[in-house]
């Protein structure tokens, strides 16, 4: 049986809009602490736009456009380098980003914007993640 993205992500986004969701599934459920720290830690989502400016052996560079930080995000299945193939960087993508471990994820349901950006753009986004990288503020994990 296969969900269309569409349906998938309107379930999302009632998850997202009530992180309390969580809690009660957890109230029901007996899982290991392990997963239920996953689950209880998906409460400090990050849900906005985003500007993938760089692909990295060790995940995406993610960027707000709204407060300039950087994340470095890794794919779950498939690097973003792979699935963002047929897109020219910078990519102005819809996501969810969530901790997964040690690690910055997604919830699997990206949206792109199909626009392309000029050398302005893509300077200042560049500027961003240098600046953040030589001050060692690139976030790699919201715990």
């Amino acid at each position: 049986m296969s969900i269309r993205a569409e349906d998938a992500k309107e379930i999302a986004d009632k998850l997202w809009e009530d992180p309390g969701l969580i809690d009660r599934y957890l109230a029901e459920r007996t899982l290991p602490e392990d997963r239920r720290s996953i689950l209880l830690s998906w409460k400090k989502r990050r849900q906005d736009e985003y500007f993938v400016e760089r692909h990295l052996a060790k995940g995406s560079i993610f960027i707000d456009p709204h407060d300039s930080s950087v994340y470095q995000v890794c794919g779950i299945r498939s690097d973003w380098e792979e699935m963002l193939d047929w897109c020219p960087l910078p990519v102005l993508v819809h996501a969810v980003l969530i901790p997964f471990r040690d690690v910055i994820i997604t919830d699997g349901l990206v949206f792109s914007e199909p626009m392309l950006f000029g050398p302005g753009v893509r300077s200042m986004l560049k500027e961003t993640y240098m600046e953040a990288k030589s001050a060692g503020v690139v976030i790699r994990t919201l715990e």
